[in-house]
């Protein structure tokens, strides 16, 4: 495979996924002619993009290659003669991530990258009783109050996507460059300390915000409550647990990146809270094609003024947009303006449910003559025809629709969330002599934004004012052209202190585990096909919302709403000048070839225990523990359904399997734990069941005589706290939110 001048390596979106970084990519990209691109992107797993590529890619970027975060290859291979050393390294690796250190990643990758057998492999983390006791020791020192069946499959999958992700043969590149944090930062490292490459870092949204917001607002995390009352002010364990999961994450990558870049001021102190060194950090604000805009402007400017007044929201149609504000908001502007209308411009595939929940709203706020959700549209073509720009975000990084409303001409409203404030009033002195270009609001407020709504209706001098003043705002410090020289002079740099040319073979072959959970999109020749008696692949279900998503923080305007779809590649632009080692094999290894011994299985694992009724569940076998069924989410966490005491049930049992059943015949989660061609037989449900109802704190309360208690603490009902404090846990004050709508009259 050529060797690319710039490997971007992206989680959830480009060229999959059409949206504000997307957008970003793609025109970076394509104003770049003179450099090679390479894409590795990491998706939630197979066939997730079931379209393939939204975007047509331009010529210079040489292949993409797809890695998938939850399709799992057990390898069932030997032990390596030195796993205690490397399972030592992956304590230390655990360590450091309930910590908040990086010192224990590379020694960590070093093991992981090793060759045949001497490389520690998710085999050795799923089936090793040496690192079945890192995850014992870990849940006695931090979760024993918690469940342990929970806490197995939280850690089971937390660690398994990082074992998936960093043993993936990286592309060759002079420089890596990483457009988050989080598992795309993580594979950026890994790539930086295998070939000593610069890496490069540029955050749109700050990806460990936006996983707190979806992980306090998730309802695939189950949190075991034990009905006793607290006194502090924090989430629950299992969604601490993920939010300390992702700032690991970005710790590793602001301590391996040779440069941060994000898109504007309030950004940097978010990264520097969570670790990045301010020396590191620089500023490279996001632009727009000023040519393509200023004929949207021209087209504006000789319209006729609308005969219905016409605001519209720009953007996808999901919970971080909070649509729902807005339709509210427009309700009330209906009431004093009864002929408005009202357009929704964005995909609303995102979240269909959400779509739903927001049409339904309309209708039960009798909207229907003033409303019309629209989809995907070419902003180009529709901004000219409104009279003012909605948005009523939750959280957003630097929103180009800002920028492309602002070079229209149009007047924004936008709630006081990342950059907002800056494009709408100015970043620097200079900036801010020029005026407002549009109003503040606060989150989550209709009533704020219906009053800024009805402000410019009823003074179009001001909407005069107004587009007058981003116009020349958007000029004069968001022009495109600049953004991309600033990239160009930042990778020819980096790219001149690479290594990589020098050394041509730094790439390790790829080993077993990895090539079934990676695929090459076009550029580059298809994996070998494995050896079918070495590998299980174990394909975990997906969530419709992984971790493995477009970052919220942005949104696009053109390139998110024109209608995307899967471009035809003629044959003459897919690259053919790939490694030979990647092509198909038509004859196996000569020392396959020769070797007419199979290779040697590991030993078959003990039956499991049966469990006493006195034994705690971390006192379980490894073997018994797995092999309990549990139904999937986007991390495998044992979903736990809230239920009355009277009627709350134990644990799902396990199969129960016959001594004449097969390995296929088994679950998953059971099969997994054995060899290929073994019988299993697994511990009866009725006894694993009772084992675990004795040993579990959760099931306790429901014991028809439980013993009492030596010397029960008498409460006072009348001074006793309410029994649930789980919204108190979550719910945070954003710390920009003003409570009072900000205008021109400010200045």
């Amino acid at each position: 495979m050529r060797r690319a001048d710039v490997c971007l390596v992206l989680e959830g979106t480009y060229p999959f996924v059409s949206g504000g970084v997307s957008s970003w990519v793609h025109h970076l990209t394509s104003q770049l002619p003179h450099l090679t691109f390479y894409v590795l992107h990491i998706s939630p797993k197979r066939g997730f993009y079931p379209k393939g590529a939204v975007y047509e890619m331009p010529k210079n970027i040489l292949g993409v290659q797809e890695v998938f975060l939850h399709d799992y290859v057990v390898s069932a291979k030997g032990r390596p003669t030195d796993l205690r050393e490397k399972v030592l390294r992956f304590r230390g690796l655990v360590h450091d991530m309930q910590q908040g250190r990086s010192g224990s990643f590379a020694a960590f990758l070093e093991a992981l990258q090793q060759d045949g057998n001497e490389g520690f492999s998710s085999f050795d983390l799923l089936q090793t009783h040496e690192s079945w006791q890192v995850l014992v020791e870990s849940y006695r020192a931090e979760a024993s109050d918690e469940s342990f069946l929970n806490f197995f499959w939280t850690w089971r999958y937390a660690y398994l996507p990082l074992f998936n992700l960093l043993s993936t043969k990286i592309p060759r590149a002079r420089v890596y460059h990483t457009i988050s944090t989080g598992y795309a930062g993580m594979l950026a490292a890994g790539a930086k300390i295998k070939t000593g490459a610069p890496m490069l870092l540029t955050e749109h949204g700050i990806y460990t915000k936006e996983r707190r917001i979806e992980i306090n607002r998730s309802d695939w995390i189950q949190d075991w409550d034990s009905g006793e009352l607290v006194a502090e002010r924090r989430a629950p364990y299992f969604r601490r647990y993920w939010i300390r999961q992702f700032e690991m994450m970005s710790t590793v990558t602001y301590d391996y990146a040779n440069e941060i870049f994000t898109l504007y001021t309030g950004n940097t102190l978010d990264q520097i809270s969570d670790g990045a060194d301010p020396g590191r950090i620089r500023v490279i604000a996001n632009g727009i094609d000023l040519d393509r805009f200023g004929e949207a402007a021209a087209r504006f400017d000789a319209r006729e003024p609308n005969k219905r007044f016409t605001v519209c929201f720009v953007g996808r149609v999901c919970p971080i947009k909070d649509v729902m504000t807005f339709i509210s908001a427009m309700r009330l502007v209906a009431d004093e303006v009864p002929d408005v209308r009202i357009r929704v411009l964005g995909p609303m595939e995102e979240d269909a449910e959400y779509a739903e929940m927001c049409q339904r709203h309309a209708r039960q706020l009798h909207l229907e003559k003033n409303i019309a959700f629209e989809g995907r549209v070419n902003v180009l073509e529709e901004m000219p025809k409104v009279d003012v720009v909605v948005l009523t975000s939750i959280s957003e990084a630097q929103p180009l629709v800002i920028l492309e409303a602002g070079a229209v001409g149009l007047p924004c409203i936008a709630t006081n969330v990342g950059s907002c404030d800056e494009l709408l009033f100015g970043r620097t002195p200079e900036d801010r002599t020029l005026g407002a270009g549009g109003i503040i609001t606060p989150m989550a407020s209709p009533g704020a934004t219906a009053r800024a709504v009805l402000d410019l209706y009823h003074s179009e001098s001001m909407r005069e004012r107004m587009r007058d003043t981003m116009r020349e705002r958007v000029r004069r410090f968001y022009d495109q052209r600049d953004m991309v020289a600033a990239y160009d002079e930042i990778y020819q740099r980096h790219a001149r202190t690479s290594p990589v040319e020098e050394d041509p073979n730094y790439i390790e072959e790829a080993p077993v585990a990895e090539s079934e959970a990676t695929r090459i999109v076009f550029g580059q020749a298809a994996t070998p096909e494995e050896n079918a008696a070495q590998i299980v692949l174990v394909e975990e279900e997906a969530h419709p919302m992984p971790f493995a998503v477009e970052p919220i923080d942005t949104i696009a305007g053109e390139d998110l709403l024109d209608e995307a779809t899967p471009p035809e590649i003629p044959e003459e632009d897919i690259a053919t000048d790939v490694e030979p080692e990647l092509e198909p094999e038509p004859d196996p290894e000569p020392e396959l070839e020769s070797d007419p011994e199979p290779e040697p299985m590991p030993e078959p694992m003990p039956e499991p225990d049966v469990v006493r009724a006195d034994e705690t569940i971390a006192e379980m076998s490894l073997d018994a523990a797995v092999a309990m069924p549990t139904d999937t989410s986007p991390f495998g966490v044992a979903p736990v359904e809230p239920e009355d005491d009277a009627t709350r049930e134990l644990e799902p049992e396990p199969d129960v399997v016959r001594a004449d059943e097969t390995i296929a015949d088994l679950s998953l989660d059971a099969a997994v734990m054995m060899p290929a061609d073994e019988p299993l037989l697994v511990v009866e449900a009725a006894r694993l069941t009772e084992a675990v109802a004795a040993a579990d704190d959760v099931a306790a309360a429901d014991e028809p005589e439980p013993e009492p208690a030596p010397e029960p603490e008498e409460v006072d009902e009348e001074t006793a706290e309410p029994e649930t404090v789980a919204e108190s846990n979550v719910k945070r004050r954003p710390r920009d939110m003003r409570d009072v709508t900000r205008t021109e009259d400010d200045f």
